[in-house]
């Protein structure tokens, strides 16, 4: 099964025959927006998001994990695992983002290649496919609207 965008989720679902999803990194909610159907949020930096998210079929883990300490990414990856009962969709960037945080550091924490998180997911998931995509570059030579990033199918 290829996924191309986030809109593309429920073909998970029907390949799991459900609509149980967890966003899990949900961040303003913009899983939400694009699916007919309720799902599960998860943001442990939104208040109103953050209780420990419950099970769900499916977990969908959008530019989460590169936001995640390298410290700190053994346990998330950890709990991603705990919530998802059948299927997930793990999304890494590959470059720094545009944005930094308060103190100068990039926000991508984790910048790794599609090699390394394979053997990373490896170790807590069994990895269904792993496509990897280019840049999208904007008009303006040199601009990178969307660095290269890898979607991963785990079960």
């Amino acid at each position: 099964m290829k996924i191309v965008l986030l809109k593309d989720v429920p073909k998970l679902g029907r390949r799991y025959d459900t609509k149980d999803v967890l966003d899990y990194g949900c961040g303003k909610g913009g899983l939400a927006k694009l699916l007919d159907f309720p799902i599960k949020e998860y943001d442990p930096a939104i208040p109103e998001k953050s209780a420990p998210p419950d099970f769900a079929d499916i977990v969908i883990c959008a530019s989460v994990l590169e936001h995640v300490e390298p410290e700190c990414l053994d346990d998330v990856v950890q709990d991603l695992r705990r919530c998802m009962r059948r299927a997930g969709l793990i999304i890494v960037p590959h470059n720094p983002a545009i944005d930094f945080l308060p103190d100068g550091r990039n926000a991508h924490r984790t910048i790794e290649s599609l090699e390394w998180w394979r053997e990373k997911l490896g170790n807590w998931f069994v990895l269904q496919s792993a496509v990897r995509y280019g840049s999208l570059t904007s008009n303006e030579p040199g601009k990178v609207m969307i660095g290269s990033r890898t979607y991963f199918i785990v079960t």
